[in-house]
């Protein structure tokens, strides 16, 4: 078994934590603390579910690092393709029950303010297969682009296990804010005001 299959098969269904609030505080799909020993609880501790008070991290003023994954096409893309846009990236699977739920928002926030300064894109965990996250996007009419996620890319980005996780980076691909659990539309739109404001 590689060390990608080692990596995600943490991250299955059947090891999802959810804490599903109807006042929109934030949970998170992860592995259990009792889970045993491996590569991937090396390589990403368990993140447990935060509250609202420690959704956001300060920024970086380090630039992200690039990556580079496939889309749903099987066509490389990466983070240096959206230079000069700001990029909420969006850590997620299919099976993840607080995942789905802030599809939504995310959808309309890449509906609203997508362009020019600002995308959306979406990282898949899933160990499916890209035919079945294809078929799950064109199902919830996601407008954004999803690329498959692999180990690499979660390690360079902060060995976090819990789901999801999001990123919001400036138009330097610096970080801005990390949120852990959903996200909705407004703690966005506020840190992109804040964000855009601070630019001009």
């Amino acid at each position: 078994m590689g060390i990608h299959s080692v990596a995600l098969r943490a991250l299955r269904p059947a090891l999802c934590l959810v804490v599903f609030l109807a006042s929109v505080q934030l949970s998170g799909c992860g592995s259990p603390a009792d889970e045993p020993a491996g590569e991937f609880s090396q390589a990403m501790p368990v993140q447990k579910p935060a509250d609202s008070s420690a959704v956001a991290v300060t920024r970086s003023p380090k630039a992200m690092p690039d990556f580079e994954l496939q889309d749903l096409s099987g066509r490389p893309v990466r983070l240096s393709d959206y230079a000069g846009k700001a990029v909420l990236l969006n850590f997620w699977a299919t099976w993840c029950p607080p995942c789905k739920a802030e599809l939504p928002d995310l959808v309309e926030l890449q509906r609203t303010h997508g362009g020019d300064q600002f995308v959306v894109i979406g990282v898949s965990l899933d160990q499916t297969g890209v035919h079945g996250v294809r078929e799950f996007v064109a199902e919830r009419g996601l407008n954004y682009p999803i690329l498959m996620g692999n180990e690499d890319v979660v390690i360079q980005y902060g060995n976090f296990r819990g789901i999801p996780t999001t990123f919001l980076l400036n138009t330097q691909h610096e970080l801005e804010r990390k949120y852990t659990g959903l996200v909705t539309r407004k703690m966005v739109e506020s840190d992109l005001t804040r964000l855009f404001d601070g630019q001009a």
